[in-house]
């Protein structure tokens, strides 16, 4: 098998899965939550020389205790399940702490602080998409599916645009092969996908303008997203941040983009509703 073919392959399984759990039920999409960010969480710990799991064990505990307090918010579960269930993260998140080794908490903090930016600001954002601002926070799972549908466009056509026409590199310190070109393609693709959607698809209540903005601020967001990986990477001397999905290299590299584009288009959401 082709390293096309394999990438193909599993790219469509990746986003088939997420496409269901997004769709199906809020509850399956918290299961594939978790264990995505979980991975996640593993692969940041890899980037960063710290030692131990301490990392891992720590972002996963902030993540998934906000996403036990997200569903208590938006009365998913009680008051006596939101209590119980807290009760295993805070768990692992004091066990992460390094009591033992007072000369790696300085390190350990600055690295928990970039990693709750990046991805944990992220997988937080993905969350409160599914109540975004513009139908008043009520459940939908639509904005979820806008936000990734824009940014596989995004990434699909800068990769093809990038392939096809890119000659000026953007950043090649970070990223060699990324192109002005092709961002500039990913970027028109994905604004004349988000004017597109504003003729079929209503239910977020945003004017043409509105839509357009989105497209263009998911578009920048992707391409930010994918550098701040790029640039970890290159620090940690790697090329992937995991070996998990074959053809694509690790979770976070299917992430990178979402990880910039999930709060970014929340924020957004909050400024036009």
């Amino acid at each position: 098998m082709t390293n096309i073919i394999k990438r193909a392959l599993f790219g469509a399984i990746f986003v088939a899965a997420v496409t269901t759990a997004v769709i199906w039920h809020f509850y399956l999409f918290m299961i594939l939550f978790l264990l995505l960010a979980t991975i996640t969480a593993w692969e940041m710990n890899k980037l960063f020389p710290v030692n131990d799991n301490v990392l891992a064990e720590s972002l996963a505990s902030i993540l998934l205790a906000f996403l036990i307090t997200a569903l208590f918010m938006y009365h998913k579960i009680s008051g006596y399940w939101f209590l119980a269930l807290l009760v295993p993260p805070l768990v692992l998140f004091v066990k992460s702490f390094p009591l033992k080794k007072p000369g790696t908490r300085k390190e350990w903090f600055k690295y928990w602080g970039i990693s709750v930016l990046y991805p944990g600001l992220g997988f937080m954002a993905t969350v409160l998409l599914f109540f975004p601002p513009q139908i008043h926070f009520q459940y939908s799972w639509r904005m979820v599916m806008v936000i990734l549908v824009m940014i596989w466009v995004h990434d699909t056509f800068a990769y093809l645009t990038g392939v096809t026409f890119g000659k000026t590199r953007l950043f090649p310190v970070v990223s060699p092969k990324k192109s002005v070109e092709g961002a500039a393609g990913g970027l028109l693709f994905t604004v004349i996908l988000a004017v597109a959607m504003y003729y079929f698809y209503s239910a977020l209540n945003m004017s043409l303008a509105g839509w357009a903005g989105l497209g263009l601020v998911v578009a920048l967001a992707s391409v930010a997203g994918d550098y701040v990986e790029s640039l970890l990477k290159r620090n940690a001397g790697v090329k992937d941040s995991g070996m998990i999905i074959p053809g694509h290299g690790g979770v976070l590299d299917r992430l990178d983009s979402l990880m910039v584009a999930a709060p970014v288009a929340w924020i957004y959401g909050l400024i036009m509703a």
